[in-house]
């Protein structure tokens, strides 16, 4: 996810108006058909929907979202060059806030949830929410890739430590954790239901025995 910006910005390089655009969707196409290919199991395996079927769909599902990375493109192309840094970075954190409404209605694969595997990354969260947190993902890579474009190179450690103090003022900010009450041991349990069995809706009544 740090190198998206970074890779983004080049082949914007010269590009304006509806290149620009065509750019950023195929940039948000590609990224995409990668983050929805689980929709292609789900409409074929479990909802039976003929294979070519279920990858038009996908494909059309990355097209419309790719939309959201052509226009950050197209926007982030009327600014000078040394402004993109940032420009894109807000673009494509812009527009991750705005698949939560329609006409998109996906909130998934928010560049915030690359740092889950290291709990201690999630730290600015309850000042940033996983927007914020995402916006300073994006710069950070957008500001390292930066350090190795000649002209760029002052602008992007300016950027760099922008991200980077925007992430420690955040996590110091954030409240520290005090629990209300005594611990109390929670245990999630789920059966061992395959999807086949869950998707057949006779076997509805059967699960929640099972569950409940």
């Amino acid at each position: 996810m740090l190198v998206v910006p970074g890779l983004l910005r080049r082949a914007l390089a010269g590009a304006r108006g509806w290149r620009a655009f065509r750019i950023g969707w195929l940039a948000g196409f590609a990224q995409w058909v990668v983050a929805v290919a689980w929709v292609f199991i789900v409409l074929h395996r479990y909802g039976h929907l003929n294979a070519a079927l279920a990858v038009l769909a996908v494909a059309l599902m990355a097209a419309i979202l790719g939309a959201t990375w052509g226009i950050a493109g197209w926007a982030a192309s009327r600014v000078p060059e040394g402004l993109r840094i940032v420009a894109l970075p807000l673009g494509l954190a812009a527009f991750e806030e705005l698949q939560r409404f329609p006409p998109w209605i996906f909130p998934w694969n928010p560049a915030a949830a690359v740092l889950t595997p290291v709990p201690a990354l999630l730290a600015p969260l309850p000042v940033t929410a996983a927007i914020g947190l995402s916006l300073l993902v994006y710069l950070a890579g957008s500001a390292l890739d930066a350090l190795l474009a000649p002209g760029l190179r002052r602008a992007g450690a300016v950027w760099l430590a922008v991200a980077v103090a925007g992430w420690c003022g955040a996590a110091l900010a954030a409240p520290a954790f005090r629990p209300d009450g005594p611990a109390v041991k929670v245990a999630a349990l789920q059966p061992d239901v395959p999807l086949e069995a869950r998707w057949n809706p006779g076997n509805e009544e059967s699960i929640e025995d099972r569950v409940w």
